[in-house]
């Protein structure tokens, strides 16, 4: 069982420096490609609104998605080391717990790494905590939009359906009469 942990852990650790590596490469290429200062730069006078259907909508839809499996994987490698940490720690095996400490410490610095990468502030050190909260957050927030599934926009509260879709709201008159068959919601 030992055996299986270490593995899954310098996994993990290899994952991870692979994943950070491309990432830095790629924010590499991204900076040959800075636009000009604001100097340097034509004036905008106006800026009008896209009126009609956007071109580029189903690209933009796959480059969103194109994001999740990264973010998967790092959440798995998050959770798994703090959880194999703590069962190491708990079975009294200091020393696989401590490469599981490794893994979980690298995953939050190779956000502060990245961050900085693209030209981010220096995070202080009262602060560094912070890089390990996107995950712990996404566990109350994916409960609540299990129990309660809704979206609130512009001063109004829309229900959604398992779909994440909007729900689909029965007329008033539909609700009042029994004879329509539909039930109130």
């Amino acid at each position: 069982m030992i055996t299986i942990v270490t593995v899954v852990l310098v996994g993990l650790l290899a994952q991870l420096a692979h994943a950070h590596r491309r990432a830095v490469r790629r924010l590499g290429s991204r900076q040959e490609q800075r636009p000009l200062p604001l100097a340097h730069s034509p004036p905008v006078t106006v800026i009008r609104p896209v009126k009609g259907v956007d071109v580029e909508q189903e690209a933009n839809f796959r480059a969103a998605l194109d994001t999740a499996l990264p973010f998967v994987i790092r959440a798995t490698s998050y959770f798994a080391s703090l959880a194999l940490g703590v069962a190491m720690l708990a079975t009294g095996h200091p020393w696989i717990a401590g490469l599981a400490g490794l893994v979980f410490v690298l995953e939050g610095l190779h956000y502060v790494s990245l961050h900085r990468r693209v030209g981010g502030a220096r995070v202080p050190l009262r602060l560094l905590w912070m890089a390990w909260m996107p995950y712990l957050t996404t566990i109350p927030i994916g409960l609540s939009m299990l129990v309660r599934p809704e979206l609130d926009w512009r001063g109004h509260t829309y229900r959604l359906d398992g779909s994440a879709r909007l729900r689909t709201v029965v007329p008033e008159a539909e609700q009042s009469t029994p004879s329509s068959g539909s039930v109130p919601r």
